[in-house]
């Protein structure tokens, strides 16, 4: 792999825009980046690692979004992009933070330079997790073996400069992970000292040998064994000079037939087992065939039960289409009942509705009655003032038009009442107001008097109604069982009729399958025991004439 360029843009410390070219800057085989401390050296080496693999190279930073620059503006975006070349070809890896409305948005792509050496993507659409594989797969290295091989860790070099030969083994051990080796080597030398350790217990082993048979080596030991098989052989060829046959061949004789008797003896012992066995079968079978007969008679003496409930069955199913009606009484009930609770509910509304306006009618008929006394006040004032109003428009010498006069010795005065006409329209305006609002609370009250007349009709058809279907369903229910409420509960208690029968009939058939099984069970045990004893009296036989036999 060949680094070409790095371009990189709001990124750790450096807020604008970066560009290295490494194959400007190498062109004398060489390239140092140098800086003071915390001017960001290590952030190229970042930009390198972060973009392939998706960590910086220290391996402590992993977070693109964390390593932006605190420095840039919101809307900068942090780019990265690093070219290399590697197998013949040149890629960019990029990696993109873009600020979307308020959070960042992190996309990343890989590209190949084509032949007109134009970046092509290598995949349509590429995640995050899949960088590293790609990169791995390109240049022939995982993060830990980039970051140890190709990019020395920040000032290790400086201190295997300066260290002695122990020290730089640490270091580079470090660097390379040697550490495996180390293990590796640690292995081979454990097993080693267990080989080592398993030859010195062998050699101990042959030592304990060697002092148990007295011999100072294998040598010594080898002999001793060579002269006791000499000796051996020896003793053999005197064994066979004596005369052993005959007395050899009666003892043979003689344990062959003790072998035969034992065999009887052990043969009669097993048929008197035999006997015991099938006597005690033959026992337990009698006991298991009475308890098989007693459970049949006792449930066989139930089938008054099975047939109580079959009776009970015919009685239910007799009364399903009461039950089945019993529903729509019921329901008819129910509605009923809502319906006289709905109608008392408008009947009490409109009694309400009823009181209201008759007391409104009545608030505004009180306000009608006290406009009209303020119109007849102010009528009478505006009269008791016309002879008044008329005498301030007399004149001395022209003619009074009420008495033809033309002298006007004492004109009449206007009094403190006098009110003008244009009051005695205002108050008839009120009167005619307060008049329209009486007689419309007066029609109102009207409706909620019919509308409560209609109410209470309708409470009293809903009552009827609803003591009808109380009625209907009281003589419904006068048909019903006890502790039976509904249709579902009638055909869930034949249903379970059904099972209970069924469950006897199958319990009846079990058992008296059990007591004919124990019945032949008995039978074939009666007939092992009187085998068996036959056997036994047989063996007894030929052990006794095997005794006399053997005696003779």
């Amino acid at each position: 792999m060949r680094p070409l360029t790095l371009d990189f843009q709001a990124f750790g410390p450096y807020a604008g825009k970066e560009h290295i070219d490494f194959a400007d800057l190498t062109g004398k085989g060489l390239l140092l980046i140098c800086g003071a401390t915390g001017s960001g050296k290590t952030m190229i080496l970042d930009a390198m690692t972060l973009a392939l693999y998706g960590k910086a190279s220290g391996g402590m930073r992993n977070d693109f979004a964390a390593m932006r620059c605190n420095r840039c503006r919101p809307e900068d975006e942090t780019f990265i992009e690093f070219v290399f070349e590697a197998g013949g070809s040149v890629y960019k890896f990029e990696r993109r933070l873009t600020m979307k409305k308020v959070n960042l948005s992190e996309s990343q792509n890989i590209y190949r330079m084509d032949e007109d050496g134009r970046f092509q993507p290598i995949r349509e659409k590429i995640n995050k997790s899949d960088m590293p594989a790609v990169a791995e797969e390109l240049i022939g290295l995982n993060y830990d073996q980039f970051t140890q091989v190709i990019i020395l860790p920040q000032g290790k070099f400086e201190r295997f400069l300066e260290s002695d030969s122990g020290q730089k083994g640490e270091i580079l051990s470090e660097i390379f992970d040697t550490g495996r080796w180390a293990d590796a080597a640690n292995n081979y030398y454990r097993k080693a000292k267990a080989d080592v350790d398993e030859l010195q217990g062998l050699r101990d082993h042959v030592n304990s040998i060697l002092g148990t048979e007295d011999c100072a080596d294998l040598d010594a030991l080898k002999q001793k064994i060579a002269d006791t098989e000499k000796q051996l052989a020896e003793l053999e060829s005197e064994f066979k000079k004596a005369d052993f046959d005959n007395r050899r061949s009666r003892l043979l004789a003689d344990k062959e037939a003790a072998g035969r008797l034992r065999g009887l003896q052990k043969a009669a012992e097993d048929r008197q087992s035999d006997v015991k066995t099938a006597e005690e079968a033959a026992v337990r079978l009698e006991s298991e065939r009475e308890t098989a007969e007693n459970s049949l008679r006792e449930h066989k003496s139930r089938e008054g039960d099975k047939e109580a409930l079959n009776r009970e069955k015919a009685a239910l199913e007799a009364k399903t289409d009461i039950y089945a009606n019993l529903e729509k009484v019921q329901n008819a009930f129910d509605e009923a009942e809502k319906n006289l609770e709905n109608a008392r509910k408008a009947a009490d509304n409109a009694e309400k509705a009823l009181d209201k306006a008759q007391k409104k009618e009545n608030g505004a008929l009180k306000a009608y009655e006290e406009a009209d006394r303020e119109h007849k006040n102010v009528l009478h004032a505006f009269a008791r003032g016309a002879a008044g109003r008329l005498a301030a428009e007399l004149k001395e010498g022209e003619e009074c038009p009420v008495c033809g006069s033309t002298h006007h010795p004492n004109p009449a005065k206007a009094g403190e009442d006098d009110v003008s006409s244009a009051e005695v329209d205002e108050k008839y305006e009120a009167l005619g107001k307060k008049h329209d609002a009486w007689e419309s609370a007066r029609k109102s009250t009207e409706k909620a008097r019919k509308d409560a007349e209609t109410a209470r009709d309708e409470r009293t058809a809903a009552e009827n109604a609803r003591n009808a279907a109380e009625n209907a369903l009281s003589d419904s229910r006068s048909g019903m069982v006890d502790g039976i409420e509904s249709l579902r509960q009638l055909k869930d208690r034949i249903t379970k009729i059904d099972e209970e029968t069924a469950a006897f009939d199958k319990r009846l058939a079990e058992l008296t399958e059990a007591a004919e099984n124990s019945r032949i069970s008995l039978a074939e045990a009666g007939t092992a025991h009187r085998k068996a004893v036959e056997e036994a009296a047989k063996a007894a036989e030929e052990l006794e004439t095997a005794r006399r036999t053997l005696i003779e």
